[in-house]
């Protein structure tokens, strides 16, 4: 029943299947940072076009699984994690291109505009601007260990209640030192995980099947409601991996390269 809900409320918007860019860019290398040495520490990365992205470090730390996510807790190793989705200008930089249906008509700044997040990407999309960039997209375990953390960390979030039908731009730069935005809405988020259900024993930093049909996307967004947003902190989520949507966006991870 909630799968379906679910499934309506991406299906009843409008998929907007822009073409994906041309350009096959070559990979800039790996990006690169050594383990955090505390919780929500930050690091600055420069991308490709010029845009800076923060990351936060999110120590290591056990997720619920299963029925009511209360039967069985996977371990999860430290890592890397984005503040804030990948914005327009983040991504404008990478791909050269912006496939959102949200420009921010509404926002007198140019300067806030190019800070709402992407949308109308695919899975592969996402995929190649990780490519591009040297970093990653989380693991549905990093994604939902994030979520524990941000959600008492960063109560606000965009949702059908107060939207006004649209994106809105991530975060919120006088309250970034509070760690993680935007986990239960404005955009859900892609992850890189096949979609499937819970193993009887998730192995630690379970990252899902080797293969599938639809990938893992986490968190609310901005059309839908507190109780879409509540049922999905309980039940899951997926999608095709070619499928792009107005309310579905990313935000990228990075495994650690331990100190030599």
């Amino acid at each position: 029943m909630v799968k379906r809900a679910c499934r309506w409320l991406f299906a009843s918007l409008a998929a907007f299947f822009v073409a994906s860019p041309a350009l096959a860019a070559p990979p800039e290398g790996p990006c690169t940072l050594p383990p955090g040495k505390g919780p929500f520490e930050k690091r600055t990365v420069v991308l490709p076009g010029g845009a800076e992205l923060v990351l936060t470090w999110m120590e290591a730390g056990e997720v619920p699984t299963g029925e009511k996510k209360s039967s069985r807790r996977v371990p999860v190793e430290g890592f890397w994690i984005g503040v804030c989705e990948v914005t327009q200008k983040q991504w404008t930089g990478v791909m050269e291109t912006n496939p959102s249906h949200f420009r921010g008509e509404e926002l007198s700044a140019a300067s806030r505009r190019a800070e709402l997040p992407v949308e109308c990407v695919s899975w592969d999309d996402a995929m190649e601007f990780c490519r591009r960039t040297g970093l990653r997209l989380p693991t549905e375990m990093e994604w939902l260990l994030a979520q524990q953390a941000a959600r008492w960390r960063s109560p606000r979030t965009w949702t059908a209640e107060n939207s006004g039908g649209h994106t809105h731009p991530a975060g919120r730069p006088d309250a970034l030192e509070w760690g993680l935005f935007d986990m239960d809405g404005n955009v859900s988020e892609w992850c890189e995980d096949w979609f499937a259900p819970w193993p009887k024993a998730p192995a630690a930093n379970y990252a899902g099947p080797a293969t599938g049909t639809e990938r893992v996307v986490c968190g609310g967004n901005w059309c839908g409601d507190e109780w879409f947003t509540r049922r999905l902190r309980e039940d899951r989520l997926s999608l095709p991996p070619a499928c792009r949507y107005n309310n579905v966006g990313f935000r990228v991870c990075l495994t650690p390269v331990p100190d030599e």
